[in-house]
């Protein structure tokens, strides 16, 4: 929803299939319109990434203010130098 902070939730593996859980492999976590620019996502004030070592995932709290309707791209750069679209997000009104 607009206005609100939406957690962009992930999981990282390596090639053995064991969680990567260390901040420094996320060199950049960016958003943008469907075939638009990328840009780095407005966090909310109050947290920054952060791994949750019981849920293995990275947590990044996205405050959607300012944004406007419609569909996203995430997008993660990581410190091996690839780049993974991690899917589209729906920001509806």
């Amino acid at each position: 929803m607009l206005g609100s902070t939406v957690p962009i939730k992930w999981q990282l593996k390596d090639y053995r299939g064991n969680y990567i859980g260390n901040l420094s492999t996320v060199t950049a976590l960016l958003v943008g319109p469907v075939g638009g620019k990328l840009v780095a996502p407005t966090p909310n004030p109050s947290t920054t990434l952060y791994y949750d070592t019981k849920a293995n995932q990275y947590i990044f709290n996205w405050k959607t203010t300012g944004l406007k309707k419609g569909n996203n791209t995430i997008s993660l750069s990581l410190n091996d130098g690839t780049i993974h679209d991690a899917g589209d997000a729906s920001v509806e009104r």
